[in-house]
């Protein structure tokens, strides 16, 4: 580093007197700058930040497709309980329907056992005049 001399009253060049803190703190701060600038490439190279974002994100929208199915599937779920509602709906009056007709079923059977004539005995008469 080239520095200016300074010149007393008689002439004679002297060293300026903040001349070495000044190389001292320049040369410490090359040091500062040189450290933080290997930290940091070390921090880089040895992080795994770039993979942990991708990651992340790859999660998230894993995540956001798990939601999209989930509300999809709590869809169908609605629709199939609405359509096994109607279902039973149908099996119920299908039942009433056959609970009138076995009603009716039983009461043609009373009527026909009640008409029934009773069994007759028969006499068979032979002839032994013959």
């Amino acid at each position: 580093m080239n520095h200016i001399p300074f010149v007393n009253s008689q002439g004679h060049s002297i060293d300026d007197p903040s001349f070495t803190l000044k190389k001292e703190l320049t040369e410490k701060g090359e040091t500062i700058v040189n450290d933080l600038g290997k930290s940091v490439k070390s921090l880089v190279k040895n992080s795994n930040l770039h993979e942990n974002i991708i990651t992340i994100a790859k999660t998230f929208a894993t995540h956001e497709t798990n939601v999209l199915q989930t509300e999809e599937m709590i869809q169908q779920m609605s629709a199939l309980s609405r359509e096994l509602t109607s279902q039973v709906n149908l099996l119920h009056t299908s039942f009433q329907s056959l609970d009138g007709i076995n009603t009716q079923v039983v009461n043609i059977n009373k009527s026909a056992h009640s008409l029934a004539i009773p069994p007759t005995t028969t006499t068979i008469t032979t002839n032994e005049n013959n």
